[in-house]
């Protein structure tokens, strides 16, 4: 079939209009189209994640390499911290609750979990959600690029032998993931673990979301172990709650010095402004044994459990603040070990003497001063002066970073990460969650424990 003359004048005609056509009616199209699918292609929570995933990789992950804090500091954040569920960790002495706890999280055992008077979990154990119950053994785990765990195997394998995970299909599981750790012990049996204990929990401090002090109202007394882990919690006060756990076994008048004691204790320790929240209960499913404060344990279990049933929501969040908090430490951290290659640098001669001044408390007290003046600068971003000046004994300090127009890049880059991104994406985050929050059709899974 062969068109007309005239019809084909008049396609010659619409191919030359097309171009104007689509021009004209293009606002009226996007007018018409917002909405239409707007489900699909706004952003979401995965989509802001993805983002700062791809920042900390472009403008602050080849600092801190640069700057060796990797080293120093804090392991590279994988792929898999970004994917990750919120952490939840649990720290105490043996016999404190820990396995109980997460038993009345679950309504279940996990496999491997055991009760007892005794020290029963010799091992770090991550709890995590499967279809099906099965163990991961250490050295399998930290194998697997795609887990929050890779990391880990640098502490070698008489740790990895200590470390596994569980996967069990429970509802609490698919909105978190917790971690049972070993029980301190007291005396010289704390200090034969066979691998770095401190270094293990400071990996896991830094990686959780929340971190639960777990105590017994029976025995408040601390190991020497126990204070220096609590020291750990340093730079991550915000993530800590504790627990005043087996509460019902003591009477209501003596349960209020226990609460009291617990805190002048805390007090002495913890180095924040203000003591965490304590939340006070029995959490297992043992009857009552007094009575008396039933309906104030009962307001509190139910306080932590709200808790905790915030961490998915605010996983977002979270995750920004913690690569906020990682950037400005770091700039300091550049910035430091700048000034200190200088001052040995710039001795003609007794460069050794310098070093041996600058590492000691005093002297990096006096370094972390004048880099705060120069550069102004938080002194919260610093570290503690005692544990750098004997870290950095190790290192030559010719080795490290020295200020260049490639180290100003990388610097202004975190900078605009700080200043720019940051806030662009703490901006999206609340108009995803006000989208939510007006969208009840959204479904949002609840956090029960069973």
């Amino acid at each position: 079939m062969k068109l007309s003359s005239s019809c084909m004048g008049c396609g010659a005609v619409l191919r030359h209009l097309l171009p104007w056509l689509i021009f004209i009616a293009a606002p009226a199209a996007a007018e018409v189209m917002r909405g239409f699918g707007s489900l699909t292609l706004q952003e979401t929570d995965a989509t802001i994640l993805e983002r700062l995933q791809k920042l900390y990789a472009e403008k602050l992950r080849p600092l801190e390499k640069k700057s060796l804090y990797h080293e120093m500091g804090e392991p590279a954040l994988s792929d898999a911290w970004f994917e990750s569920k919120p952490m939840v960790l649990l720290l105490g002495q043996y016999s404190v609750g820990k396995t109980s706890f997460i038993k009345y999280l679950l309504g279940r055992r996990y496999l491997g979990g055991r009760i007892g008077p005794e020290m029963t979990t010799d091992k770090f154990v991550a709890i995590m959600y499967g279809d099906a119950e099965k163990t991961t053994p250490g050295n399998a785990l930290t194998s697997q690029p795609d887990t929050p765990f890779h990391s880990l195997k640098k502490y070698g394998t008489n740790f990895l032998n200590r470390l596994e995970a569980t996967a069990l299909p429970s509802p609490i599981l698919k909105r978190v993931m917790l971690v049972d750790s070993p029980g301190v012990l007291s005396g010289q049996k704390q200090r034969d673990r066979g691998y770095e204990f401190n270094g293990v929990i400071k990996w896991f401090v830094q990686h959780s979301d929340r971190i639960l002090l777990l105590f017994d109202a029976y025995k408040l007394d601390l190991s020497d172990e126990f204070k220096e882990v609590m020291k750990l919690l340093r730079d991550h006060e915000k993530k800590v709650r504790v627990v005043l756990n087996k509460a019902d076994g003591v009477s209501p008048q003596d349960l209020m010095r226990v609460y009291g004691a617990l805190m002048w204790m805390l007090g002495g320790i913890v180095s924040a402004a203000e003591v965490p929240r304590v939340y006070i209960g029995s959490f297992w499913d043992e009857p009552w044994v007094h009575k008396g404060m039933v309906e104030l344990m009962e307001a509190e279990e139910g306080d932590l459990v709200e808790d905790l049933a915030t961490l998915p929501q605010n996983n977002v969040m979270s995750k920004i603040n913690e690569i906020a908090r990682r950037a400005r430490v770091v700039e300091a951290h550049t910035h430091l070990l700048a000034h200190l290659r200088t001052c040995v640098l710039s001795k003609w001669y007794g460069k050794s003497q310098e070093k041996e001044r600058l590492c000691t408390e005093a002297g990096m007290e006096a370094a972390f001063a004048e880099v705060q003046r120069v550069h102004d600068l938080s002194r919260g971003d610093f570290p503690a002066a005692a544990s750098m000046a004997h870290f950095l004994r190790r290192y030559d300090f010719a080795d490290f970073y020295k200020p260049s127009q490639e180290r100003s890049k990388k610097l202004k880059l975190v900078r605009e990460l700080m200043e720019t991104d940051i806030p662009d994406l703490i901006s999206r985050l609340h108009t995803v969650q006000e989208r939510q929050r007006r969208n009840p059709l959204q479904p949002r899974v609840q956090f029960r424990p069973q």
